[in-house]
């Protein structure tokens, strides 16, 4: 008997107020709350209706369902508006000669053409990229941290759209929407934004090679192509063959270019014991020949 009005003084005295209950009204129901829960916790107008109603004055105080249902309800809306975290694991293999879509994770879509991997847990997810395109979509609201790496540059993103391309070239970045960070191993470093791009160059002398014929099957002028000679050229001795096909490009190219006196100086200082000695004298012949 002790323990039953014990019990019913601490229901009176714990018992909501009148004036508390339409304060937290108020603060629940607001002008625009349908919406919010419509957006944010993904309910139908029929639901938010009926938690209207079940808030609209008079209360009933002394009634338990009206103190169980707003936690319950509050709790109900939290829960529902918490996004799931994805979980698993990568550890494959990504090729393809035509350009094939596909998810990645519930929050990372592909689309492919070329190879590479993809590895890491789904939360943050590293593609290492070869070679060809890779197109990539993050879905903003899953908090997937993606990062995509190539011998030239790493890609850092949260929730965007953008393009990687690993050519002769080197790798560029094209950003569809949202906003990358860019690394280039160069030392060059930036944000990318809606429509802007950056190529990292390469790092080797072999790339420089691979850029520098790409750059001649697009038509590049004498003096972009020199450039991308000499930084190729700092790379690497001139012992070492990748060298000698350089310096036998450069001869082509300032010939090409009308500056034959510059390339028959750049062919005769080749060594006579260097890998490509007999197409520098064969090139050597040809200017004298040819030079007035």
């Amino acid at each position: 008997m002790k323990r039953l009005v014990a019990l019913r003084r601490w229901e009176a005295a714990t018992e909501p107020t009148s004036a508390a209950m339409e304060r937290l009204r108020r603060r629940i129901v607001g002008p625009d709350h349908a919406t919010l829960l419509q957006e944010v916790r993904r309910v139908d107008d029929r639901a938010v209706e009926r938690l209207r109603q079940r808030l609209r004055p008079p209360f009933r105080v002394g009634s338990s369902w009206v103190k169980l249902g707003i936690p319950l309800a509050v709790a109900a809306g939290i829960f529902a508006s918490l996004r799931a975290v994805p979980t698993g694991h990568l550890d494959e293999r990504l090729t393809a000669m035509e350009r094939t879509e596909r998810a990645l994770t519930p929050a990372v879509a592909l689309a492919f053409r070329g190879s590479g991997a993809a590895t890491g847990p789904f939360a943050s997810p590293r593609l290492h990229w070869d070679v060809g395109t890779l197109e990539v979509e993050v879905d903003p609201s899953a908090g997937v941290n993606v990062i995509v790496e190539t011998r030239e540059a790493t890609v850092r993103v949260i929730g965007t759209g953008f393009t990687v391309i690993r050519d002769a070239l080197g790798t560029t970045v094209d950003v569809a929407h949202g906003a990358v960070a860019v690394s280039c191993g160069d030392g060059w470093a930036g944000t990318l934004h809606v429509g802007e791009h950056h190529t990292c160059l390469p790092l080797t002398a072999p790339g420089w090679l691979l850029r520098v014929q790409a750059l001649r099957d697009q038509g590049a002028n004498a003096d972009a192509l020199l450039l991308a000679l000499d930084r190729g050229s700092a790379l690497v001795p001139d012992s070492d063959p990748v060298a000698a096909e350089l310096v036998e490009i450069r001869v082509e190219v300032l010939v090409e270019a009308g500056r034959t006196s510059e390339a028959s100086e750049v062919a005769r200082r080749y060594p006579p014991t260097g890998p490509r000695a007999s197409e520098m004298l064969r090139l050597t012949n040809s200017i004298d020949a040819t030079t007035p």
